[in-house]
């Protein structure tokens, strides 16, 4: 397919013509959850980064950072038992059914949840007494980076304020029409009924994303258009203010 055929739209931060790459993979076509999984990691990195050294159990396979490793898919176990995850782990991946609706007749608009998960490795009972309250306050640094939109460790402007990229306008944004925290819970996990128990946070988030055109989309032409404005007459009444004849 060439150029010329695209859709020629952006989808929250999707956009098409989806540019040429000769990567081996597929994993760069959603750029929102990158956005999104780079800020929370930031975020949390930035936040519980100078207790972190100090606190996290030695020889408990935990990492030197408040996040080690990030999965951008639901399946933890099998991507785990795939190739040998760090601790503690961000999971940021797409959810459950997509609900699409029709905005106008040129626009569409999707409606997605999220699942967010911050997961501590098995660890001992002392090392999990060190540790534990950490998940109440990795999920409110979770849910705060969320409704603030962004975070200072992650993206500022030219006035040093934190710049929101969970919206829908700008490079480097999310495409987000709206954000929220629907569901937040923290405690034991398991995977499996075979693994071992993990201590996690986790936050859903529902997103709404829509259809703009893209700059290089079809536009009507406008060559040879007659433009008439009228301006009134003595009685006051304007008639045809604007007419347009293409």
């Amino acid at each position: 397919m060439s150029v010329a055929d695209s859709l020629h739209i952006d989808f929250g931060a999707l956009e098409l013509p989806i540019p040429v790459s000769t990567a081996p993979t597929l994993t760069d076509l959603d750029p929102a959850r990158d956005i999104l999984a780079d800020l929370l990691k930031a975020a949390l990195n930035a936040e519980l980064g100078q207790r972190w050294p100090h606190a996290a159990p030695t020889g408990e396979s935990m990492g030197a950072a408040p996040v080690a490793d990030v999965l951008p898919t639901l399946d933890l176990l099998d991507t785990m038992r795939e190739r040998k995850a760090s601790f503690p782990l961000l999971s940021v991946a797409r959810a459950g059914d997509v609900q699409s609706d029709e905005l106008t007749l040129e626009r569409a608009q999707i409606t997605q949840a999220w699942q967010i998960d911050y997961v501590l490795c098995p660890l001992t009972t002392g090392a999990e007494r060190r540790v534990l309250d950490v998940l109440q306050a990795a999920l409110k640094i979770i849910v705060g980076t969320i409704e603030r939109g962004g975070h200072r460790a992650y993206r500022v402007g030219p006035d040093g304020r934190p710049l929101s990229v969970l919206g829908p306008w700008g490079d480097g944004c999310c495409g987000f029409l709206t954000a929220a925290v629907t569901r937040a819970q923290m405690g034991g996990a398991s995977f499996s009924a075979s693994s071992p128990a993990y201590l996690a946070a986790s936050v859903t988030l529902t997103t709404t994303e829509a259809t703009h055109d893209h700059p290089d989309a079809d536009t009507v032409p406008l060559t040879g258009a007659t433009l008439l404005a009228g301006t009134g007459d003595a009685s006051g009444v304007i008639e045809g203010l604007i007419e347009a004849r293409l």
